[in-house]
């Protein structure tokens, strides 16, 4: 998940119509945390010190990039039961039911996949390897015709109790078998899992729910992207996107009312270069194991849960505007999309939610 959709400005992001102390507005946190920029808004200095020490117990249990977490020894299982945490298990059982819901177009099982097209390290460290490394953005024209180039290449390709039953899923890749009374897992085949921007928004939803049941009635999480904003329906919010054309400036602002998460995806964020020279990103077609080449390069959604976000704009950044935004009006009434063109164009999907550009309303 790319970090491409922040608060705007100082303290917009606690900047609502319902009442705040000048103090809370003011309290603004920022800091490093799974290969990304995190921020809370309107903590106390107690509220951002579990913050940091809970994603960074996530980081150490579920990243793929640290020999010793957790899902890493989980994906040297070979195919042997093994023990989940329950922060694991809670966030893999979510995993599968997404993968479930949207019919494989998401998917948490692409991990070998993720090493072979050469993304097996943190993003820092493809920054070093020079030839085959990072790539940065490079101009407007010639990330337009890699991205033509991709999407060209890529278009002919086209629950509780025992152990389920193992099924077979596209390129071979296996179902886990969970048990929910051992609290186990046995993965099949060649499978890893790559939990990824799922991990950032769940653990971001699950701080939210954790600091609303201490009595913080308003607040902000910002985990790479991934925002879950809380503080009643009559707050409406600020939240700045980054045009991915032109890095460090918002493209539009998103005016979201009362509680609720936004994710953005992005296949500008997170480029690398194959040993062959070819631009890759992370952003994958589980449906041709390559980049996905749609005519989008970026999307944001909003959704009253903050781990949906995520997956779903995920998924019709994968799709493309058209069928993207239609896939999205069939999953809910409640679901808001923002995408951004290839050409540059903004377009729109779900649920009407307010936007503005250089002050204007969009539109």
């Amino acid at each position: 998940m790319a970090a491409v959709c922040r608060t705007r400005g100082r303290d917009k992001a606690l900047a609502g119509s319902g009442p705040m102390r000048p103090r809370e507005a003011a309290a603004v946190h920022r800091f490093r945390a799974m290969n990304s920029n995190f921020s809370t808004y309107g903590l106390s200095a107690a509220d951002r010190k579990k913050a940091e020490s809970w994603f960074a117990f996530v980081e150490a249990n579920l990243s793929r990039f640290r020999p010793d977490s957790e899902l890493s020894r989980l994906n040297r299982s070979g195919g042997r039961p093994f023990l989940l945490s329950p922060l694991l298990y809670e966030v893999l059982l979510q995993a599968e039911q997404f993968y479930r819901t949207t019919e494989g177009l998401f998917t948490p099982y692409l991990g070998k996949t993720m090493e072979e097209l050469g993304y097996g390290g943190s993003f820092e460290e493809l920054a070093e390897w020079g030839e085959g490394g990072a790539v940065g953005q490079g101009s407007l024209q010639e990330r337009e015709l890699e991205a033509a180039d991709q999407a060209a290449d890529h278009r002919g390709s086209g629950s509780a109790g025992q152990h389920r039953p193992a099924t077979t899923r596209p390129g071979g890749v296996k179902a886990p078998l969970l048990n929910a009374g051992m609290r186990s897992v046995v993965l099949g085949g060649e499978t890893a899992v790559d939990l990824g921007g799922i991990a950032k928004g769940l653990s971001a939803a699950r701080l939210a729910r954790m600091l609303r049941a201490q009595g913080v009635s308003a607040g902000g999480l910002d985990a790479g992207g991934d925002l879950a904003l809380w503080g009643g329906a009559d707050r409406v919010w600020e939240v700045g996107v980054e045009d991915p054309f032109r890095p460090g400036t918002d493209r539009f602002t998103l005016h979201p009312a009362g509680d609720c998460g936004i994710a953005t995806s992005s296949a500008w964020k997170r480029r690398w270069k194959s040993a062959a020279g070819r631009s890759l990103h992370h952003i994958l077609d589980p449906r041709t194991g390559q980049p996905a080449g749609s005519d989008l390069v970026q999307v944001t959604v909003a959704a009253p849960d903050l781990t949906q976000a995520e997956v779903y704009a995920k998924c019709v950044l994968i799709l493309g505007s058209e069928q993207g935004m239609a896939w999205l009006e069939r999953r809910g009434a409640a679901l808001s999309t923002v995408g951004i063109r290839r050409d540059g164009a903004i377009v729109q999907g779900g649920r009407s939610i307010r936007i503005t550009e250089g002050g204007r309303e969009h539109g």
